[in-house]
């Protein structure tokens, strides 16, 4: 048996076959070319040094050459099967599997609206035919869908499971491969905020979660005592506070230690930018800031974020993007990167309540902002699906429901801002997550509850992207 290679309905192990292309008693495929793509680069030049330099590169879309024989006992017959492979050719997109002789597992390419090329008639057998055509096609081959998970991650950083993160590994193909997310874990009754941020980038060496109570500096203080069960952390001290003046500021009322005592691998792997995330229980009327330590307080150009929770819960106070000394190689990349020096983030609390008010600070966590993240408001009711494959869509299913028989009932769209963060094959995966609630029956709260207890159930689904043939396991 020659080569398998045929239009079909779907990327699956058992597809609809639309037609075949090589049964080799009436289509046989007399060669199937099918080049690497091209590397488009955006390059630029000019007078004032040597060389280029490139600021971005995507493959470019490929073609598949395709030599066919048509062998019919008539002509009626003959111009039906010409009729159905005109038919496929003319659809606007269409699937082509290939499986080469030998291969354990075939590859599908994503087609576009073609003509039939050339057809050449043979008048020694009147029913004989000839092609030659091209297809335009997507750049990758992709492979049969794959599935990780599902994952737990723990909404508390301190969790010895995947506490606010998973690795995910184990990732297949030859380039990054776009990925669709089963949220299985809303335990929410109000819905919320989903962050999910990726790191690749020496993600296993990357610091990201900080405790309160393992600052360094700054004017706050740990109250000892019994420890507080909504904060993350065990002990009598899981957190620190302090009272903050009517109009006052509160200068480095906490400072955390980013990089000292860490190894040169983690300085490295922590450059970058991030979304940082504050988890306190503070009063009225106080907004936040984080900054680098050394910027003057007093010129820091950091917004300041207001918040207002007097309900008791733990918060999630969102304090915007920071960068922290992107990578730095040196030599223009001829040598390793240098390791980040010293460097310590503050937190800084304004008060304009009438009198003082007693701030806290559980923790803080950063997300990676500076490869993929995505956040989203989802709502209750069902399972939440966020699709990176198809266009970059969000929406709610019944729960349980299985989303690829096609039979499972899609409610709200979901809004989200971002990237659905897609998987690289060969290196660790690390997404950095964390759910928040709802605040319902209060007008007067502005901030997202995080109970540390709540869990987010994932389960990762991707098409492995190959520039050719896939190898029998990666």
């Amino acid at each position: 048996m020659g080569d398998l290679l045929r239009f079909v309905d779907s990327v699956a192990a058992s597809p609809t076959v639309r037609l075949n292309l090589n049964d080799e008693t009436t289509w046989t495929t007399q060669s199937f070319d099918c080049p690497s793509p091209s590397l488009t680069r955006a390059a630029s030049r000019n007078a004032m040094r040597d060389g280029i330099s490139v600021a971005s590169s995507s493959y470019d879309g490929r073609i598949l050459t395709i030599r066919l024989l048509l062998q019919r006992s008539t002509q009626g017959l003959s111009a039906t099967q010409v009729q159905a492979l005109a038919r496929e050719l003319d659809r606007e997109k269409n699937i082509l599997q290939w499986q080469p002789t030998g291969a354990t597992k075939p590859v599908f390419f994503t087609t576009y609206r073609s003509s039939m090329g050339n057809v050449k008639q043979w008048t020694t057998q009147a029913a004989t035919r000839e092609f030659e055509f091209e297809l335009l096609a997507d750049p990758f081959a992709l492979g049969l869908r794959e599935t990780l998970g599902p994952y737990t991650v723990n909404n508390d950083p301190a969790h010895a499971t995947n506490g606010c993160y998973v690795d995910v590994t184990g990732v297949i193909g030859d380039v990054e491969a776009p990925c669709l997310i089963e949220d299985t874990g809303t335990t929410s009754a109000t819905g919320g905020l989903l962050y999910i941020g990726r790191r690749t980038r020496d993600a296993t060496n990357m610091l990201f979660r900080f405790q309160g109570e393992a600052k360094t500096g700054g004017t706050a203080t740990n109250p000892g005592g019994a420890a507080v069960t909504v904060y993350s952390g065990s002990g009598s001290s899981n957190y620190v506070s302090q009272s903050v003046g009517a109009g006052a500021s509160a200068t480095d009322l906490a400072t955390f230690d980013v990089v000292s005592g860490a190894t040169d691998a983690q300085r490295i792997a922590t450059r970058g930018r991030y979304r940082v995330l504050l988890f306190t229980k503070n009063g009225n009327s106080v907004s936040w800031r984080v900054r680098d330590s050394r910027d003057d307080p007093g010129f820091s150009m950091k917004p300041t974020v207001p918040t207002s929770n007097n309900t008791g819960d733990r918060a999630a106070i969102d304090l915007g993007l920071m960068d922290l000394y992107p990578p730095a190689p040196i030599a223009g990349g001829l040598a390793a990167p240098a390791p980040m020096g010293a460097l310590t983030l503050a937190l800084d609390a304004y008060n304009s309540a009438a009198g003082s008010v007693t701030v806290e600070v559980d923790c803080f966590i950063l997300i990676p902002a500076d490869d993929e993240a995505m956040i989203a408001n989802y709502g209750v009711g069902g399972d939440v699906v966020y699709d990176g494959i198809d266009e970059q869509r969000a929406f709610m299913k019944e729960t349980g429901a299985d989303i690829w028989a096609g039979t499972a009932n899609v409610q709200d769209s979901v809004p989200f801002a971002g990237t659905i963060p897609s998987l690289v094959p060969n290196t660790t995966n690390r997404l950095v997550v964390v759910r928040t609630t709802k605040m319902v029956g209060d007008s007067s709260i502005n901030f997202w509850p995080s109970v540390k207890t709540a869990t987010t159930v994932l389960t990762l689904h991707y098409f492995p992207r190959y520039v050719n043939v896939r190898p029998a396991s990666t």
